[in-house]
């Protein structure tokens, strides 16, 4: 009888495992790639409706900012403005020689609920 019972108790160790433990790691791992999925939709969204009216409101940002809020993670925030800049070539006498120089400038934010963009 006593040879039984270490096995006895880890069986049951096992079956608390697998009954309880397992299924709660699973339920949040899906809700990391449920969350995930959120994220890059909303950043997705957002980027493209900055790109394509060339200019950001604080509506936009703050729906933005809310949607990443509803997945109950936290977020850092960290914004970069490209500005691509096409410069004439020009020789030493002053003639243009067919050919532009590209010059990305960079403007870098960085906001969050303690540090608004707005």
């Amino acid at each position: 009888m006593l040879v039984n019972t270490p096995l006895k108790i880890f069986s049951a160790f096992i079956a608390i495992l697998l009954l309880f433990v397992w299924p709660i790691a699973s339920a949040f791992s899906n809700q990391d790639d449920t969350s995930e999925i959120v994220v890059f939709n909303a950043v997705t969204k957002f980027v493209d409706s900055v790109r394509d009216k060339g200019y950001m409101t604080p509506n936009m940002y703050q729906e933005f900012e809310n949607t990443l809020f509803l997945t109950g993670n936290t977020y850092d925030i960290q914004m970069e403005h490209l500005h691509k800049k096409y410069d004439p070539v020009y020789d030493d006498n002053g003639n243009f020689k067919n050919d532009f120089q590209v010059n990305d400038e960079a403007f870098y934010r960085i906001c969050g609920r303690e540090n608004p963009l707005f």
